[in-house]
């Protein structure tokens, strides 16, 4: 009996960690409704996004693989903290502007379904953990190419 209340728990902790709260259970694109939360989110918090950011990673990490047992999948649709990860990376230490955030929301929708060279190779890979690290990977790169461009173009 102990081992299935553990067992439950630990299914039920899984799927709200992985699903972000039950956003990944959205019928429609629940990968860019994540996205979108996470962009509300980041744009409200008054500080500390790096730190929400790192503790979303930590749980993520931790949810990879029970998720693959949970959800029955290699990469679970349902499974969208990679999103929340990999978008809030996106906009950090970005000025906050609208028009920003909503490129940084493109930007990284882009490249998450694009998953361009070294984001396809983390993708492809065995690991639990290439769940998470591809739109970690992604959320870098559109927060680097972001970066550069508030530098050069928008001189925010």
């Amino acid at each position: 009996m102990h081992v299935l209340w553990y067992h439950n728990v630990m299914t039920f902790l899984t799927k709200v960690i992985a699903t972000f709260f039950g956003v990944g259970y959205i019928p429609l694109v629940p990968a860019t409704w994540a996205s979108a939360l996470t962009v509300v989110l980041a744009w409200y918090l008054p500080y500390g996004l790096g730190y929400w950011i790192l503790a979303f990673f930590a749980a993520g990490l931790w949810a990879c693989a029970p998720s693959r047992a949970v959800f029955k999948s290699k990469d679970p649709k349902q499974f969208v903290m990679d999103e929340v990860v990999g978008m809030g990376l996106s906009v950090l230490w970005l000025p906050k502007n609208l028009s920003l955030y909503a490129a940084a929301f493109i930007l990284f929708r882009i490249l998450d379904v694009w998953k361009p060279g070294f984001i396809s190779k983390i993708d492809e890979q065995d690991h639990p953990f290439s769940i998470l690290l591809d739109d970690v990977a992604a959320g870098v790169l559109a927060n680097v190419i972001l970066q550069v461009a508030v530098r050069t173009i928008w001189h925010l």
